[in-house]
């Protein structure tokens, strides 16, 4: 040994870095449990929201989360978001083009390439809108959806709404 030289650099020079110890066959035992667990209880919420009675909306466009629950915020597979409790969402463009989305109690499922720029958003159970000086709207004490009607076409489960 070396005056001033730590004995621990010398070893680690000699020997290299120490290799991870396998892992215990009990604790991977139960972390692949509560990766199966997790899924299954991710797949029984995505059934849940997909199986909700009444019209649906899905809506495309270029949307940006302005707020959002992280507490109840489930990633789906294939990067989905299921906003479990509440997502509010804003469209870009002019006042006439301007969109606006908030939940509060009324799951939503969103896609995008970030968390915070949304492009899709499915809402499902929704009571029917009412059309009034071009606004395609519904204000319920969980959900408020504000969209240029003309934007907004019936099809057979519900809406689709197509944003610039």
């Amino acid at each position: 040994m070396l005056d001033g030289q730590p004995l621990a650099d010398l070893l680690l020079e000699r020997t290299g870095p120490p290799r991870p110890a396998a892992p215990h066959p009990d604790l991977q035992a139960a972390a692949q449990g509560a990766a199966a667990t997790h899924a299954a209880q991710l797949q029984a919420r995505l059934d849940a929201f997909q199986a909700q009675p009444g019209p649906r909306l899905h809506l495309r466009g270029a949307l940006r989360v302005c707020g959002f629950d992280p507490m109840n915020l489930h990633v789906l597979p294939g990067g989905d978001l299921l906003h479990a409790r509440h997502v509010q969402l804003r469209g870009a463009g002019p006042d006439d083009l301007h969109a606006q989305l908030g939940t509060f109690g009324h799951p939503a499922r969103t896609g995008g390439p970030t968390l915070s720029r949304v492009q899709e958003v499915t809402l499902r159970a929704l009571p029917h809108p009412t059309v009034q000086e071009g606004r395609w709207q519904i204000r319920t004490p969980g959900l408020t959806v504000d969209l240029p009607a003309d934007a907004v076409r019936p099809d057979a489960d519900g809406w689709t709404a197509r944003l610039p």
